[in-house]
């Protein structure tokens, strides 16, 4: 069926979950929490163990040494805490976050589209969309993926969560200044908000295959 071989070969209409970029930084903070406990650990082992073997075969350590070093002990203990407090926190908040995207992203990944396949007009979900099929916009409609216009009365649409733009006039016509350029007026993209009009549309990009695919779509 080719509703099947186009989604093996170009993937299915969902989008991946993390960023990478939270995932950097998530990771960047980890590390340093780790080196900072380290480090306390390490301050207080030498405190512990080797000030007091120094001390005794030694024996000229000043007392003043031994309450400057507990005190730089006790305050690196307390930002390590305040540091592993935070990272903690916002190691809930993102999961929780990352929980709330899921389930929101089901919901919409649910969301039934009206699509033209052998000729006859079906209900199918947002996530089994495919490259190639005929989707059919009306006023209210989410943009389930990247489309190239084939029909459109009176077309406009939102794209304020893609670039800015609250109101798109669309158009099956492509003016010369759009060639080369991902937001030509005959596209419609994912994500986009049909706000006037009616349309027919190819889909010609899915999932992470689309030209604005940023995870807070």
């Amino acid at each position: 069926m080719q509703v099947v071989e186009n989604r093996n070969y170009f993937g299915a209409n969902t989008l991946s979950s993390a960023p990478l970029g939270d995932q950097t930084t998530e990771g960047l903070l980890q590390t340093l929490s780790l080196w900072f406990v380290r480090g306390v650990l390490i301050a207080i082992v030498v405190m512990l163990f080797v000030i007091p073997l120094v001390d005794l075969f030694t024996g000229d350590i000043p007392y003043e040494i031994w309450i400057a070093f507990l005190a730089c002990v006790l305050l690196l203990t307390f930002v390590a805490g305040v540091v592993l407090l935070i990272a903690s926190i916002r190691r809930l908040v993102k999961r929780h976050n990352d929980k709330r995207s899921e389930r929101i992203n089901e919901v919409r990944d649910n969301a039934l589209v009206k699509v033209v396949r052998e000729g006859e007009i079906h209900l199918v979900p947002r996530k089994d969309i495919v490259v190639g099929d005929v989707i059919l916009l009306e006023i209210g409609d989410e943009v389930p993926a990247d489309a190239v216009l084939l029909e459109s009365t009176e077309l406009v649409v939102s794209e304020y969560i893609l670039n800015g733009k609250y109101e798109c006039l669309k158009t099956t016509l492509r003016k010369e200044c759009d060639l080369g350029q991902v937001d030509q007026s005959n596209y419609v993209m994912f994500g986009s908000i049909v706000l006037q009009g009616e349309a027919v549309a190819q889909v010609f990009a899915v999932g992470n295959h689309v030209a604005n695919n940023e995870e807070q779509l």
